[in-house]
């Protein structure tokens, strides 16, 4: 059984209704201060030999584990030794970036690594555990995807939460609404039924409906930036992410 409900995408300026802030606020209770600290094992069963083997191999599979910790998502990795028959990396990733850190390796392609395994682990102790990195950033898309533990969630998504233990799941509503405050008495924009084909020419006529003028005297900024291609979709600029950052600007006429 799955319950799934939709926080409401528009900006502060408008009123959500409390039952959505009280469901958004369980989530994030849950979510955001896990008493277990979920973190990805990669289990390494090195081949006969490996320790003279590995040799040719090693600057470049280290190389490969630098470039991950560099990402944030290694935290420790290593050989096994006395034998050395193996390897243990911890990664605070998902567990299919791991999967693709495996397949990538140089130890995986040339041999060395003979099998592998992804295994979740569930940190409950330790005293390093104030210093693990926070859990990897949740970025949405239009598709339902999986949220990390621990991960916050950005307001608007739809979210879909298993009452069984399964995966929390989260994507940006097929439809949503925008609302962007304009200047003087023009009050606030608001946008319906926004998809993620909608276009920025669209939003800038739509705009430029609101505010009475011509659509050429209507300029759309994110973060002081002009969207100069009415072509491109609001999936393609991240609007959705970002739409507190909009500002329309209305050109004066000379």
């Amino acid at each position: 059984m799955q319950l799934t409900w939709l926080a409401s995408s528009m900006r502060s300026a408008i009123r959500i209704p409390s039952s959505v802030y009280q469901w958004k606020g369980l989530y994030q209770r849950m979510s955001c201060a896990p008493s277990t600290y979920r973190l990805h094992l990669l289990l390494y069963q090195y081949c006969e030999g490996a320790d003279e083997r590995r040799k040719p191999f090693r600057i470049n599979h280290l190389a490969h584990a630098r470039a991950a910790q560099e990402r944030g998502e290694l935290i420790l990795g290593g050989a096994l030794a006395g034998p050395v028959d193996g390897a243990v990396l911890v990664f605070n990733a998902m567990a299919e970036n791991v999967e693709h850190f495996a397949r990538a390796d140089p130890y995986w392609l040339n041999g060395i690594v003979e099998s592998y395994a992804v295994r979740e682990w569930s940190v409950v102790a330790g005293s390093i555990m104030p210093d693990l990195p926070p859990p990897p950033a949740f970025v949405p898309s239009y598709e339902w995807a999986n949220v990390p533990d621990g991960s916050d969630v950005p307001p608007g998504l739809e979210i879909q939460m298993s009452l069984e233990g399964g995966p929390t799941r989260a994507r940006i509503p097929p439809r949503w609404q925008l609302a962007v405050g304009m200047s003087g008495e023009l009050g606030i924009w608001r946008c319906k039924d926004i998809k993620r084909t909608t276009t920025v020419g669209e939003l800038r006529q739509s705009a430029a409906e609101h505010a009475g003028v011509p659509l050429m005297h209507v300029g759309l900024h994110i973060g002081g930036i002009e969207l100069t291609d009415d072509q491109k979709t609001v999936e393609q600029i991240s609007l959705f992410t970002r739409s507190n950052a909009l500002a329309v600007k209305l050109r004066v006429s000379n």
